[in-house]
Parts: structure tokens; C-alpha cells; sequence
């Protein structure tokens, strides 16, 4: 599509060409024919003149009119451009506050990751130590539950032997019985030795009440 200064060129350009032209066909003319058919002549090419003046005039104030658009198109680009540039200026402004802000941020973060990491280092390093310790204390606990296990077997086998020990006591109180019976003349000696038989037998029954009384505290104390 051709723009403006392009049709006011051609149209100049036009009217230059018939202008020429009709003062060649006047010059042409005027050696071919008379005076009376000169002023015809005369007469055509003054209507001619005067159309062609008034197509030049309407000519003008159109090129007038096309030029003052053309002026106004021109402010208005200008105007455009300038503010295309102020706005292209805030944008670009914006743009960088938001690139330091996004830089900021970007900081911000790198910094708040790294808090964390550390962080995070150290609890894991405190959760190793807690487990580390609590290992230590399960291995310390372990030793003293095997202690008391080996306790507690020393004590069964003591008491078996108790009761091993008792029950020979009491086998032999049975046979003493028996001869007791038979023996009437020794029945005065056999009691006093009887007696002192049943003394040692409390004592003993005494000794084995407090050892199971022990085993029951000890077995109470130890965890489930």
C-alpha cells in the first residue's frame, strides 16, 4: 500500500505532465490553424485552464489536507514512540527491581538452606550420640541382668542344697523316731538330743524362710 508522501509525489508528477503537454498541443495548434480557430481555441483551453486550476486547487487542499494528516500522524507517532519509550523505561525498571528482588530472595533462600542443613547436621550428630549412649546403657544393663542371673542360679543351687540338707534331717529325726520306740530305757537321752535336733531344724527352716524371703526381694527388683 503506498503511503502518503508516495501519492502526493505522483500526483505532482501528473499534474507537471499534463501541463506540459497541453502547452505543446497550444504551440502545435497555434502554427496549424487560424486566428478565428485560435480563439476557439482560446476559448476550450480556457475552460480547459480554468478546470485544470480548480483540479489544482482541489488538488492542493487535498495534498494540504494530506499533508496536515501526515503532520498529524507524525506528532502521533512521535507521541507513541515517546510514550512507548516511558513505558519500555518502567518496564525495564520494574524488571530490574523484580531481578534484585528475585536476587534477594534467591540469597535469602540460600541462606535460610544452609541454617537448615546445619540444623539438621546437628541433630543427626546429637541422634548418634543419644544411640551410641543408649547402647552403652542396654550393654551396661545386659552385664548387670546376667549378674543377677548368675545371683539368683547361686542362690537356687544354695537352697537346693538346704533342702537336700533338710530332708537328710529329716530322714534321720525318722529314724530316731524308730528307735525311740524300741528304746524305752533311752527315751529321756533321745529327747534331749530330739530336742536339740528340733532347734537346729528351726533354725535351718529360719535360715531357708530368709533365703526365700532374699529370692523373692531380688526376683521383685528385677526388671519384666
Amino acid at each position: 500500500m503506498a503511503t502518503i508522501e508516495e501519492r502526493l509525489q505522483a500526483l505532482e508528477q501528473e499534474h507537471g505532465q499534463l501541463k506540459k503537454t497541453i502547452e505543446l498541443q497550444t504551440i502545435a495548434i497555434g502554427a496549424l490553424v487560424n486566428k478565428a480557430t485560435l480563439e476557439k481555441l482560446n476559448e476550450k483551453y480556457d475552460k480547459i485552464f480554468e478546470a485544470l486550476i480548480a483540479h489544482d486547487r482541489f488538488t492542493n487542499d487535498q495534498l494540504a489536507e494530506l499533508r496536515n494528516q501526515h503532520t498529524e500522524l507524525d506528532g502521533k507517532v512521535v507521541g507513541l514512540q515517546t510514550e512507548m519509550r516511558q513505558r519500555f523505561s518502567e518496564q525495564d525498571n520494574k524488571i530490574a527491581m523484580l531481578d534484585s528482588k528475585v536476587a534477594g530472595l534467591q540469597t535469602e533462600m540460600h541462606q535460610r538452606f544452609s541454617e537448615q542443613d546445619n540444623k539438621i547436621a546437628m541433630l543427626d550428630s546429637k541422634v548418634a550420640g543419644l544411640q551410641t549412649e543408649m547402647r552403652q546403657r542396654f550393654n551396661e544393663q545386659d552385664s548387670r541382668i546376667a549378674g543377677l542371673d548368675s545371683k539368683v542360679a547361686g542362690l537356687d543351687n544354695r537352697i537346693s542344697r538346704l533342702d537336700s540338707k533338710v530332708a537328710g534331717l529329716d530322714s534321720k529325726v525318722a529314724g530316731l523316731d524308730s528307735k525311740v520306740v524300741g528304746l524305752d530305757s533311752k527315751v529321756a537321752g533321745l529327747d534331749n538330743k530330739v530336742a536339740g535336733l528340733d532347734s537346729k531344724f528351726a533354725s535351718l527352716q529360719a535360715t531357708q524362710a530368709e533365703h526365700t524371703t532374699l529370692l523373692k526381694q531380688i526376683l521383685a527388683r528385677l526388671p519384666e
